[in-house]
């Protein structure tokens, strides 16, 4: 099947662009928290208006990263499954 076929390589795509995108801007890892619970922003400087939009645009690209790879996930499963659910006519 066709279909099954392209999905399966548009999953494997974005699964090496997400891949790259998650590697180049990773997950922030280290929070540090109050005894409350709250989270603590520590700056080695004063953070200016260009830091702060650097900051905003990597901490959206590693959540994109993530989102592409639960989309790439869900289009190689979705090629895995269709074949069962909409069989090829002979």
């Amino acid at each position: 099947m066709h279909l099954a076929l392209w999905m399966n390589g548009a999953g494997l795509v974005l699964g090496i662009v997400a891949a790259f995108v998650l590697a180049y801007y990773p997950l922030a890892s280290v929070t540090f928290v109050t005894e409350k619970g709250e989270r603590i922003l520590q700056f080695t400087s004063t953070p200016t208006p260009k830091s702060l939009r650097q900051m905003a645009h990597e901490r959206r690209m590693a959540r994109l990263g993530g989102c592409l790879l639960l989309v790439a996930f869900a289009l190689q499963l979705i090629a895995l499954v269709l074949p069962r659910w909409w069989p090829a006519s002979a």
